[in-house]
């Protein structure tokens, strides 16, 4: 089972939590011989990057100036897209993506669209929750990327039980669709593997 995912921050570029969740699922993975590629935005570094089994496939925003975080997920889609369509073309057999929060649904949703690509959907915390007005603009318009992810998506991590309530509540997605898979508890690894598992015999 080949696993993609697409992360919008990854190390040496840590911006928050989800770059250290994210080595420590791809790096779990290998040792339970599940084959990783890692796609992932860096300012400066490009290219693949092969570490310990590991592929990283780095790529910079193809616009330089954006107004906002909206317009600039948007145009780095096109990149996320790029990468994994010539994973496809020249290797085949990607059996699933993981797309960690909403900068990478878009890019996701189109994977999904051209090649029949499913993919999970990581969120570790909603628009609602970071905003100190997510009735404006640019806050709903990110509501709506999440909402995206949870329609297309062929299941959700919920990182939290508040976000999985949330998931719910605000983009009214079924509750059988939302797994609640803490990071810090032992047993995470496992249940991601096996929701990966599940989510690909479906296919």
């Amino acid at each position: 089972m080949t696993i993609v995912i697409l992360t919008w921050e990854y190390p040496p570029r840590i911006v928050g939590d989800i770059a250290r969740q994210v080595n420590r699922l791809a790096l779990g993975l290998l040792e339970r011989d599940v084959e990783v590629d890692v796609v992932t935005f860096h300012e400066t570094l490009s290219g693949v990057e092969k570490l310990d089994g590991l592929r990283i496939h780095r790529v910079s925003n193809p616009v330089g100036y954006h107004v906002n975080i909206l317009t600039w997920s948007l145009s780095l889609s096109t990149e996320f897209e790029r990468v994994v369509s010539n994973l496809i073309y020249e290797e085949g057999g990607i059996a699933l993506l993981d797309v960690h929060e909403w900068p990478c649904v878009p890019a996701a949703s189109s994977l999904k669209k051209a090649f029949g690509l499913p993919f999970v959907y990581t969120v570790y915390s909603l628009e609602d929750h970071r905003s100190s007005n997510p009735s404006s603009p640019l806050s709903t318009s990110i509501k709506s990327i999440e909402w995206l992810g949870g329609y297309e998506s062929q299941a959700i991590v919920a990182r939290s039980d508040r976000v999985a309530r949330d998931m719910e509540k605000i983009h009214a997605i079924p509750h059988g669709k939302i797994y609640v898979i803490r990071a810090e508890t032992q047993t995470w690894l496992g249940e991601t593997v096996e929701l990966y598992g599940r989510m690909v015999s479906r296919r």
